[in-house]
């Protein structure tokens, strides 16, 4: 299985030999060439010159993309954000295909977390609402808010570290400082 990796400073080869014991020769950039030096927030490939690779190095090659991704992967760890990566594609599945398949569990966990999320959101609208009416009930909203941030705090958690066990398992660890 093929690697991405991005750097957040330049690597020489030598460096990159002896930090992650990779040779310089089995990494290829996005224009199909081998570059003297890695470049700091610019995607490389390590192993199959595939064109699935191809894709996912065109879709992180531009400095937005590629700076973001860095900066999470050094904040959270590889393995979280490939986590993330799959919650948020979870996510987007559950949202598309809602009217499908959606009675497996792995739905009706997503389906809780999503539950989570509008029903905070809910929350923070009717605290504004007493905030900004100045209502008795403010202190109320307000604890029903923390509420229901807690239980999506919670659902969150949980989904992360479901998902995070599936992927440990056949992750690498990423380039770092």
């Amino acid at each position: 299985m093929s690697e991405i990796i991005i750097c957040n400073q330049s690597l020489s080869p030598l460096a990159l030999q002896n930090q992650c014991n990779i040779n310089i020769d089995q990494i290829f950039g996005f224009n199909n060439s081998t570059s003297a030096i890695l470049s700091p927030n610019k995607p490389y490939l390590l192993g199959d010159d595939s064109p699935q690779n191809r894709n996912i190095l065109t879709q992180l090659s531009p400095m937005l993309a590629s700076s973001d991704v860095t900066n999470l992967s050094l904040s959270y760890g590889g393995n979280n954000i490939v986590a993330l990566s799959e919650l948020t594609a979870g996510l987007k599945d559950y949202n598309i295909g809602l009217m499908g398949a959606s009675t497996s569990m792995y739905a009706n966990r997503v389906g809780g977390f999503a539950g989570s999320v509008k029903e905070y959101q809910a929350a923070l609208m009717n605290y504004r609402e007493a905030v900004t009416a100045k209502s008795a009930s403010k202190a109320l909203a307000k604890q029903k808010a923390m509420r229901s941030y807690q239980v999506m705090q919670s659902k969150f958690q949980n989904e992360l570290r479901v998902v995070t066990a599936q992927v440990k398992s056949r992750r690498g660890t990423p380039l770092t400082n």
